[in-house]
């Protein structure tokens, strides 16, 4: 069977790792279901080249990701991460197009956070402005 992971697993601390990023994950994708996103707010899960989830790692951060699986916003790409080997609970963490904007996508019940909803509201305002020109 071939394996889509980008990175060389270790047990038991992937399996946590793994565990964490697939849970924020469907906290977001029940949040999309529920249709209780920011407007413009997408969710994308490209099974093309790999059915399930494809997690890889960033080489530089150590970071986890899931490759075939996109938030978007407005049809730009939302860079959703989790911190490697982080104790916290909630480790998924945002990167914007805004001034390398970054913040934790979700609260620790599950729901968008303040700073992920406010980015998303700043956004929904910059794509106004494109659009009447200014």
């Amino acid at each position: 069977m071939e394996t889509h992971v980008g990175y060389q697993r270790v047990i038991p601390r992937d399996l946590f790792n793994e565990a964490k990023l697939l849970k924020g994950w469907g906290c977001i994708a029940l949040i999309v279901h529920n249709e209780m996103q920011p407007e413009g707010v997408t969710l994308e899960h490209d099974t093309s080249e790999h059915p399930g989830f494809d997690i890889a790692q960033d080489p530089d951060s150590a970071d986890l990701y899931i490759t075939n699986l996109s938030l978007k916003l407005y049809d730009e790409k939302i860079i959703i991460q989790s911190s490697y080997n982080s104790k916290t609970p909630n480790t998924l963490f945002f990167v914007g197009e805004m001034m390398g904007h970054e913040g934790d996508v979700l609260t620790d019940d599950g729901k968008f956070s303040d700073c992920f909803l406010s980015y998303c509201a700043t956004m929904k305002t910059n794509k106004w402005l494109q659009t009447c020109g200014v």
